[in-house]
């Protein structure tokens, strides 16, 4: 009858199949259920700010408060956390150098085992294999430290697994914008772990390149140097850049980040573009997107200022937002009359209705702007009138004026 590997043996063939999995360059989620597999065990990894990487339950159904937080909400509880703490489970871990089964405390019913890894020197990620039907033995911490020099290898190459961002805040701005956190109740418990309190009003600046296709060269010294010039912001990478999020930016704050922005920008070569403000963090995706917007508009305009904000092009903004045929409806009537004598009468009434809607409907601003004496305005008011039949004292039909004349304007500018 055939003996039972030793040990030893048992190791090296689990260390074969291991790094071949390393260098057939699976991913993380495949390497984790391949773990599992092996050690027949649930598994999770999270990152250092507790943020699900991987996990695979084989099947299991596992009754634990841990797996079960991680499983519906992609973090380990505020309350977790907690317990990590006061057990001293968070400082065994990180002061263990081999991998150790926990089977007190949170780990009285399940027992399991952990480990930290190092990710470019960092401690960047944890690891825990749940035991279920059957005791994990000496093999299983062996195997356990060798996962973890694997990951660590993994997850180098790997990096938009764990992300740039290395703090707890940050991690909570990457999960608003991936649609992890989505309710009130959940981004409190992030806040509370991440003992983070953020005050309103907030606003999001997105940083881009000159050019769509480029990309960020520097990225990490610019967003450490973003980080060190403005110790109260946040920055985290994202497809299009970097996203900074300002809390509690009242306009001389905003004057101080926007100037710190600007230089960065121009020393180089980037472009930013200020969203609204905001006083809802789960609302981030949205001004992400309008910072987005402001960044696009400024480009199709060709603007030479490097930081915009959404206040100055709102309408722009607006209009980039709009479908092609919601496009065709948006002229007035009569500014399509007004515009079309202009061109066939080498006339200038559209620009000089414009500058009345500019100066407040102020008769002598447009004519000193115009270089106009006061009655030759008020002579070419009553001709507008006459020629498309706006009423000049109706300030709802001078907006929609105003807006087609900028929608014409941005037409033409291609968008």
């Amino acid at each position: 009858m055939p003996q039972a590997p030793a040990p030893t043996d048992a190791f090296l063939t689990r260390r074969l199949f291991l790094v071949d999995l390393l260098f057939r360059r699976v991913s993380v989620r495949e390497f984790i259920h391949e773990a599992a597999l092996m050690l027949q065990s649930p598994v999770i990894l999270t990152s250092s700010t507790y943020r699900v990487l991987a996990m695979d339950a084989l099947g299991f159904a596992v009754d634990d408060p841990v797996w079960k937080a991680a499983e519906e909400t992609g973090y380990c509880s505020a309350e977790n956390i907690h317990l990590f703490e006061t057990e001293g489970i968070t400082r065994a871990v990180m002061e263990s150098n081999e991998a150790f089964l926990l089977d007190s405390g949170l780990a009285a019913r399940i027992p399991r085992v952990l480990q930290k890894i190092t990710v470019f020197g960092k401690i960047s990620a944890f690891i825990g294999v749940f035991q279920m039907d059957h005791p994990l033995d000496a093999l299983d911490l062996k195997t356990t430290d060798l996962l973890c020099d694997i990951l660590s290898l993994l997850l180098e190459r790997d990096s938009k697994t764990l992300g740039l961002a290395s703090g707890m805040p940050e991690s909570i701005l990457q999960g608003l914008l991936a649609g992890e956190i989505t309710s009130p109740m959940l981004l409190s418990d992030r806040l509370q772990s991440a003992a983070w309190a953020p005050q309103p009003p907030y606003r999001c600046v997105l940083i881009t390149p000159s050019a769509r296709s480029r990309t960020i060269d520097n990225a990490d010294y610019i967003l450490a140097h973003l980080m060190d010039s403005l110790r109260a912001a946040r920055v985290i990478p994202v497809e299009e850049g970097l996203l900074l999020f300002l809390s509690g930016a009242a306009e001389a704050a905003l004057a101080h980040a926007e100037a710190v922005i600007g230089r960065i920008c121009a020393a180089y070569g980037l472009y930013a573009g200020v969203s609204p403000v905001f006083d809802n963090l789960l609302f981030l995706p949205a001004y992400h997107h309008a910072a987005a917007l402001v960044r696009r508009v400024a480009r199709m305009l060709q603007l030479e200022d490097r930081v915009v904000r959404f206040e100055s092009i709102v309408f722009q903004a607006m209009i980039a937002s709009l479908t092609d045929e919601q496009k065709k409806i948006f002229i007035q009537p009569e500014y399509a009359i007004l515009s079309a004598y202009d061109k066939d009468h080498g006339t200038d009434y559209c620009r000089t209705l414009r500058v009345y809607v500019e100066t407040g409907c102020s008769v002598t601003d447009t004519s000193r702007k115009l270089f106009i004496h006061r009655n030759t305005m008020n002579k070419r008011l009553a001709r507008i009138e006459e020629i498309c039949g706006l009423d000049v004292r109706d300030g709802g039909r001078l907006i929609h004026f105003y807006l087609s004349s900028e929608y014409e304007t941005l037409r033409e500018a291609g968008m």
